[in-house]
């Protein structure tokens, strides 16, 4: 907590103050106030998040399935579309059918009999995936389909969703998208990345629904530094992976992937990523030592800074090397100054120029005595400077450190240190 004070115009009266509170509490509890402070903004039980641009595409897409009218819902690949439509059908009609049908399986010659079928047949709700994948010769066909369904008012009784990636809709694909009034945005999860502070505990919990691990803020910090080009489903194998070595506990930093170390603003190829795993992974190894790494990997020091920057690598801190201290073993990363260092402070400070005369050649025997405690003039200095004090003067065989130490101290009682 610190606190400043506001003067006022004549700059002697107090006018007031402003004062700076940081809160510091402990990450499992700050999990659940945030989940706790969240719940009643909620779109609902079966959605986590809580950013406005999420909730945003939520009511959108319940608005359009309340009013029956089919919708197309755009999002990047991983956004969580698919869910979104399943919490929707299954909050507004909980007893409803729910059929997906998967672009992805066209090549099927059985796909597009189950298509025509769920359209002229089937009740509750269609969702259509990938859609903008089709031939277009399946996009044909599947036009004829809706057109059929549409003649038959088939409208009143089932509803329908497509989903597709961002991107113009041209040709045939926008002609199918004219039966579809309601078009709705889904943001990817880099623009409303405060939903991981509920994302990433509920996801855990359902990794480990007995006791799942709580992650550390340091943790949670890295992950909230990612920009997640494969969205939510990205997230939820990076959680998968860290709960295979880490069931319980905390999670911290070093449990984290090597792609929760990079910022990258694109989806990487195979062997982009296995090289960015294998830096990351070089780098926590050394303690965030760039030569080190590079020396391990067979590169030069320029190819990883260069590697470092292209796939925007959070370098770990480089770990200074501690000193030992005495018998306890105890580390300190202070670096031990010499000895006589303070104690020629204490000697050689500037007396007064009463004093100039006999002060040059005392410093310059006192630091002798610390630099070179074993010489003979060290030993003379010593006894003279014993003489002067009214000290027992030292035996010339046992004089060693111990005689410097004594030196040294005579020297301060005889010299005068205050300054004029």
């Amino acid at each position: 907590m610190q606190c400043r004070p506001l003067r006022g115009k004549g700059r002697r009266r107090l006018a007031g103050g402003v004062v700076h509170v940081k809160l510091i509490e402990p990450a499992s509890q700050a999990a659940v106030d945030v989940r706790a402070g969240s719940q009643g903004q909620r779109f609902g039980p079966a959605l986590v998040g809580s950013g406005p641009l999420w909730l945003r595409g939520c009511r959108q897409v319940e608005a359009a399935c309340a009013s029956g009218e089919w919708v197309s819902l755009e999002g990047e690949p991983g956004a969580g579309k698919l869910a979104l439509l399943r919490a929707v059908c299954r909050r507004r009609h909980p007893a409803a059918a729910f059929h997906v049908l998967d672009a992805a399986d066209a090549g099927d010659q059985d796909w597009m009999m189950r298509a025509l079928s769920d359209l002229l047949e089937g009740e509750g709700s269609l969702v259509i995936r990938h859609v903008d994948r089709l031939s277009t010769v399946r996009l044909g066909a599947l036009r004829i389909a809706l057109d059929q369904a549409l003649a038959a008012g088939r409208q009143r009784v089932l509803w329908v969703a497509v989903t597709l990636s961002p991107g113009p809709a041209v040709g045939d694909l926008a002609e199918l998208l004219k039966f579809f009034p309601g078009a709705v945005e889904l943001p990817p999860l880099r623009h409303h990345i405060e939903d991981l502070h509920e994302l990433v505990p509920f996801f855990l919990a359902r990794l480990n629904p007995h006791g799942p691990p709580a992650c550390s803020p340091e943790a949670m910090h890295l992950l909230l530094r990612s920009t997640w080009p494969g969205n939510t489903e990205q997230l939820w194998q990076v959680l998968r992976r860290v709960a295979r070595h880490r069931r319980t506990g905390t999670i911290y930093p070093g449990d984290l992937p090597p792609e929760c170390w990079s910022v990258s603003r694109r989806l990487l190829s195979p062997l982009e990523s296995l090289e960015r795993d294998a830096i990351v992974q070089s780098l926590l190894d050394h303690h965030g030592n760039k030569a080190r790494g590079a020396g391990s990997l067979g590169m030069s020091r320029a190819t990883i800074y260069r590697k470092i920057h292209e796939y925007g690598i959070i370098t770990p801190a480089p770990s200074r090397r501690p000193a030992t201290g005495g018998k306890g073993g105890a580390l300190s990363s202070t670096t031990p100054q010499p000895r006589h260092k303070g104690r020629m402070r204490q000697l050689c400070r500037w007396p007064g120029p009463a004093r100039l005369g006999p002060w040059l050649p005392e410093c310059a025997d006192a630091f002798r005595c610390l630099v070179m405690p074993r010489s003979s003039g060290c030993r003379a200095a010593a006894r003279s400077s014993h003489r002067a004090a009214g000290l027992p003067t030292a035996q010339t065989g046992q004089l060693g450190v111990a005689g410097s130490r004594a030196c040294g101290d005579a020297a301060s009682r005889s010299v005068s240190i205050r300054p004029a």
